[in-house]
């Protein structure tokens, strides 16, 4: 574990995966069993709702894509001299009491692409379909025992109020099964992380992005401002939710299209080349589990989580 001072900087005390691990969990509470949609994790690697119950698979009305890549936050203090800080004084981005960052993967060798091309191609194809998006995730937590604290007041809050009127609260979650539409916008742990959508390609990982404390002014390190670009997790989950809840089942991937949209999803486009993946993931004629698959393949070559936001199919 890396010293959480250094100087000027800090680093989180805690690994990237431990970020993945507690959004995966948590994300696990919005599964109830009288709530039309859930977001589940879509991998090989995780058979819970695939492979190992075939049942559960016909009860898939649609699902929509989404890929978050889990990032671990360090932090420049405002007196400090680094190119993160003295780029956004250029800016005028503000720096106090100290700024966030996280830097870009480097490609393996034997990866064909940048891990951050591989998240931005996914995010701008599936935004032009209508259909999920890919970003960063990085919590606006340095310390693990304050991250700790956060994710027990988010899971617990509310957590055994069986008597509610709805089928699932925690804090200012609201989950409302006849229309389908989520409220998460003051759920602790989901707002204490942003959300920054790859915005464009690099050519090499030698970038950064810095955001401050509260996870706004954020700024790509060529450097560029992005001041739109973040948001809190929490309302970019709010977003797709609601707008697959409001489309009903329209346009989002089922049984029939699931292989389809797979291989439209990683051909070649008119914008840029294809994501490259290896033949077994699309040598079966059973899209579901093309799509596991893939969510295997990224995670494991590239650190990408693939979930999906499933529209289940009410039951009589």
């Amino acid at each position: 574990m890396p010293k959480l001072k250094t100087g000027h900087r800090t680093n989180a005390n805690f690994p990237e995966e431990l970020v993945g691990m507690a959004l995966e969990s948590f994300l696990a509470f919005l599964t109830f069993p009288f709530c039309t949609y859930s977001i589940e994790p879509f991998s090989r690697s995780r058979e819970r709702w695939l492979a190992a119950d075939a049942r559960l698979i016909g009860n898939i009305a649609g699902f929509a894509p989404l890929y978050m890549q889990f990032k671990r936050p360090t932090a420049y203090a405002a007196v400090s001299t680094s190119r993160i800080v003295s780029d956004r004084r250029k800016l005028k981005l503000s720096v106090d009491p100290s700024t966030l960052f996280f830097d870009l993967r480097d490609k393996q060798p034997a990866h064909h692409d940048y891990q951050h091309n591989v998240l931005h191609k996914l995010s701008s194809r599936l935004r032009r379909r209508g259909l999920g998006d890919a970003v960063y995730v990085c919590p606006l937590f340095l310390d693990r025992a304050a991250y700790r604290l956060n994710i027990y007041i988010s899971a617990m809050g509310r957590r055994f109020r069986f008597w509610d009127d709805y089928p699932f609260q925690v804090a200012d979650l609201l989950v409302d099964s006849s229309p389908g539409r989520v409220s998460l916008d003051r759920v602790p742990l989901l707002a204490e992380h942003v959300c920054i959508r790859p915005h464009d390609k690099v050519a090499n990982a030698k970038h950064s992005y810095s955001f401050t404390e509260s996870g706004k002014a954020v700024c790509f390190h060529s450097p560029t401002a992005l001041p739109e670009e973040g948001k809190p997790l929490s309302r970019w989950l709010s977003g797709l939710w609601n707008g697959v809840a409001e489309r009903r089942t329209e346009g989002l991937i089922n049984g029939q299209t699931a292989l389809e949209s797979l291989q439209d999803l990683v051909s070649q486009t008119d914008e840029d080349d294809a994501i490259v993946v290896p033949v077994e993931v699309l040598q079966t004629k059973d899209g579901f589990e093309a799509w596991n698959r893939f969510g295997a393949f990224l995670q494991q070559e590239h650190a990408i989580d693939q979930y999906a936001l499933v529209a289940w199919r009410r039951q009589p």
